[in-house]
């Protein structure tokens, strides 16, 4: 299967749409029968309950909702 790069079409503003895979947003959504639609978005426009998707340590793609905002500084992608 061909590999996708969700952050590069992401970046030229295009919308991603797939079908979830674990349990981390369960029961919100249910892997493998929720499609969910991905958008880039500027990051002062985020807020609590707002569903994001980062990129963990080590790789890993991840869907959360935002819990809490801190003051933190996030480097915007190159």
């Amino acid at each position: 299967m061909e590999q996708i790069d969700i952050e590069k079409l992401l970046q030229e503003g295009k919308i991603v749409q797939t079908k979830l895979r674990g349990y981390s947003m369960y029961p919100l959504f249910v892997p493998g029968r929720e499609d969910v639609r991905i958008e880039s978005c500027r990051q002062d426009s985020l807020h609590r309950g707002d569903v994001v998707l980062y990129r963990r340590t080590g790789g890993r793609l991840v869907l959360h909702r935002i819990h809490h905002l801190s003051l933190i500084h996030i480097s915007e992608p190159t």
